[in-house]
């Protein structure tokens, strides 16, 4: 007898796709050294701003103590949102390519982990922002510290067989080496 199995495998062979067509992933030192790029850069040109901002009693200064730890923790709030408006300012034209300044420089770049260009928004709202609004909270007593960690092992995910991070499984998104 010869029946139709519908729970059978298919008999065909699946056309394997053509041979370096796909990038491949980035190393994880290479990753690093972009993410050190981009955090010098970063610190190199927040750090005036928000010195002069201290200064003026617009964001808290570690060097300018206050009575109040209300007033520190918002103020510290407002200058973690102005760190992170600096990034996205800097960033944002080559965020258009699924590249930061660090990523360019090392020849990398985000994309979705199906292989398609990733659009600059979605980098924002769901590979970068959710750790930026995580690392709001480690000011908070208790939840400050776990919010803490959770950015901490993020970084330590790299080392994952996909060397995929937290934020990389959040949007969805892979690290490529350009050729």
């Amino acid at each position: 007898m010869n029946e139709l199995n519908p729970y059978a495998p298919p008999e065909t062979n699946p056309i394997p796709p053509a041979a370096g067509t796909e990038p491949p992933l980035a190393s994880r030192w290479i990753r690093l050294g972009a993410q050190v790029i981009d955090g010098v850069l970063l610190f190199v040109l927040c750090v005036p701003v928000l010195w002069a901002l201290s200064r003026l009693g617009i964001v808290s200064s570690p060097f300018v103590p206050r009575a109040n730890g209300f007033t520190v923790r918002v103020q510290g709030l407002y200058g973690y949102v102005i760190w992170t408006c600096v990034w996205v300012v800097v960033n944002w034209h080559m965020l258009q390519n699924g590249q930061t300044i660090g990523k360019r420089l090392t020849r990398l770049r985000i994309v979705r982990k199906s292989g398609e260009p990733i659009p600059a928004l979605r980098i924002l709202t769901h590979r970068f922002l959710p750790l930026q609004l995580l690392g709001m909270l480690t000011g908070l007593p208790y939840l400050g510290g776990l919010a803490a960690l959770v950015i901490c092992v993020d970084a330590l995910l790299i080392f994952r067989t996909g060397r995929n991070t937290l934020h990389d499984d959040i949007a969805d998104t892979k690290v490529v080496k350009l050729s």
